[in-house]
């Protein structure tokens, strides 16, 4: 995505910001994106499978599991 803008002549960050949907080792530093934390993963993906375990069944309200936000060199910083 980012060269085909570059290609295009649209400058990132100062005529787009772009934001990573994920984490990759590729661009971890440079692009904005965001992560999970793997120890919130694995704690709260124990709890669903003792629960599907003890109980049968998963618990009918979703599980979140929010992301944080790393911010890097493809989003614009706005003066305050």
């Amino acid at each position: 995505v980012l060269m085909h803008l570059l290609h295009r002549g649209i400058r990132v960050p100062d005529t787009i910001s772009i934001v990573a949907r994920d984490q990759d080792p590729l661009y971890e530093q440079e692009v904005a994106h965001y992560a999970f934390s793997e120890h919130s993963f694995a704690r709260r993906l124990t709890r669903l499978m003792l629960q599907m375990l003890a109980h049968g069944r998963l618990p009918a309200e979703p599980s979140l599991i929010f992301p944080r936000y790393v911010a890097g060199e493809t989003v614009r910083k706005v003066a305050a």
